[in-house]
């Protein structure tokens, strides 16, 4: 996703884009939000299916306990919100159905 500065760019890389290590940013960049929507790959899927269930598991264990961070929660909430709306489809969680 380096070196994208545009639409054009956008497209004339989109074969050769390699999606980044942490598809954390998937909940706040809008162009990997785009280039997930284009290109779905069922790798990307669960690798961010499987971060996002660790994730939240983890701010929810924080916050039963007493000492999570509301803010890092409250942020989360609002990207898998954002994601929501931007692609109609909420992120189901594989790791831990129970939870979703």
């Amino acid at each position: 996703m380096e070196g994208i500065d545009n639409v054009h760019d956008f497209v004339e890389r989109l074969d050769r884009i390699e999606p980044p290590g942490q598809l954390v940013s998937l909940l706040t960049d809008p162009l990997l939000q785009k280039y997930v929507d284009l290109k779905p790959s069922p790798v990307a899927t669960r690798r961010i299916h499987s971060w996002l269930a660790a994730c939240l598991e983890n701010l929810y264990e924080g916050e039963r306990l007493g000492n999570g961070d509301a803010q890092i929660l409250s942020e989360m909430l609002q990207g898998v919100l954002k994601h929501a709306q931007y692609t109609k489809v909420t992120l189901t969680c594989l790791a831990r159905e129970t939870y979703c």
